[in-house]
């Protein structure tokens, strides 16, 4: 009997320890709503204050830009028919590919999914829910895992990344690595 009440405790602990654990996926309450970008790094809320996406031949690229001047770019070469409701697998080989710059210059620390050690592996992926050409809009979601670009060991996650109604432009606003003066 003794055994008996022993063995239901531990197997109510194992499940009440599993039900209260931590991952980079628990919900922050991200903001989805018209306009926005944003994203669970590393299990904090990353918000962009500037986002902006470009569509040309073929490739649509998405740039967003955090207060703290942190800058995510997702590219994607999309699906010649009805590329909404895809998903874009990002890895080394891939045309598709994220990237993660803490300064927004080429010679700050960048981090891409094109830097995967498994040469083989998926970093991440992005489904486009909406591509409204007509109206300029882009919606979606994505999620990555960008390695470091002098050491592949270390990397940031993003995960419940969604960008919901970002304008697709003619020309960047956004400094792009330094690239724009705006």
């Amino acid at each position: 009997m003794r055994y008996l009440i022993l063995l239901a405790f531990s197997i109510i602990l194992v499940f009440s320890v599993n039900s209260c654990s931590t991952n980079d996926d628990d919900d922050l309450g991200l903001d989805t709503s018209p306009n926005t970008f944003v994203a669970n790094l590393e299990g904090e809320a990353w918000n962009a204050v500037k986002k902006e996406a470009v569509l040309s031949n073929n490739y649509l690229t998405i740039y967003a830009e955090a207060n703290n001047k942190t800058l995510v770019c997702l590219q994607i070469k999309l699906f010649n028919n009805e590329p909404v409701g895809k998903t874009y697998v990002m890895t080394n080989t891939s045309t598709h590919f994220a990237s993660y710059d803490f300064s927004s210059r080429l010679d700050s620390l960048v981090y891409w999914t094109k830097n995967n050690p498994d040469p083989y592996g998926q970093s991440g992926d992005l489904e486009l829910t909406k591509l409204d050409e007509g109206n300029k809009l882009v919606s979606g979601t994505f999620k990555f895992r960008a390695f470091n670009n002098h050491n592949s060991s270390d990397y940031q996650y993003f995960s419940q990344g969604a960008f919901t109604d970002i304008r697709i432009v003619d020309s960047l606003s956004i400094d792009v690595w330094g690239q724009n003066e705006n």
